[in-house]
């Protein structure tokens, strides 16, 4: 919860006042957080808080300073922290993408994260948007 949760938290408490109109706050969040594992549970909770906080920024800074907040919510990335994941665990996860049967890249996530932080993204706030490779479809 401290680095999930409190740390945005404090940052956009700190820089917000200092942002210009019309600013972003751009968080990553999680799919996890529409999940219910049950060995993720606050995992889970503490991206679904990231996802509250998100929207309750999107009105007060918008409100204020016209300053948009918005989420990524990403699938499956393979990262340090799952490096442990089982070779069976990650062709799951290939398999259960839309298009390309293969992980994500941070080359998937940044260009989202370039957009949503541009003024192209400047009547979008408040929004969860997932980049997953379409893994939740089905």
């Amino acid at each position: 919860m401290a680095i999930n949760v409190r740390a945005p938290a404090a940052l956009v408490k700190s820089i917000a006042p200092h942002m210009p109109r019309g600013g972003r706050v751009v968080v990553i969040s999680s799919m996890a957080s529409t999940w219910f594992s049950p060995n993720m549970d606050i995992y889970c909770a503490s991206k679904a808080a990231v996802n509250a906080m998100m929207k309750c920024w999107a009105v007060s800074l918008g409100k204020s300073h016209g300053i948009t907040a918005n989420a990524i919510n990403p699938g499956f990335f393979p990262t340090d922290i799952n490096s442990h994941f089982s070779d069976e665990l990650l062709e799951m996860f290939k398999n259960k993408q839309a298009i390309d049967h293969r992980l994500a890249h941070t080359d998937d996530l940044t260009g989202l994260a370039v957009f949503l932080a541009s003024e192209q993204s400047r009547w979008i706030t408040g929004e969860t948007v997932e980049c997953s490779g379409g893994s939740s479809l089905g």
